[in-house]
């Protein structure tokens, strides 16, 4: 997450991601209106990838955000 916050504050150009944990279905919803989809829901602290989803369609997301926000905090 450091290094993500560097970079954010420096202004390189990376691929499109949140600067912290997206805590909201609003939030996650305003981020894929600004960039579109696919997206990949990503738990924020390790996991190695294997917390990682992508989503291809606006009605999936939303709706699985909650169940794998359960499912990662789950694994970790």
């Amino acid at each position: 997450m450091m290094a993500g916050k560097c970079i954010h504050t420096a202004g390189v150009q990376v691929v499109p991601g949140t600067p912290g944990p997206v805590e909201s279905l609003e939030e996650a919803r305003k981020f894929c209106d600004t960039y579109g989809l696919p997206v990949i829901f990503k738990a924020a602290y390790g996991g190695g990838g294997r917390g990682m989803r992508r989503v291809m369609h606006m009605s999936v997301s939303f709706n699985m955000l909650q169940l794998y926000s359960e499912i990662l905090i789950a694994m970790f």
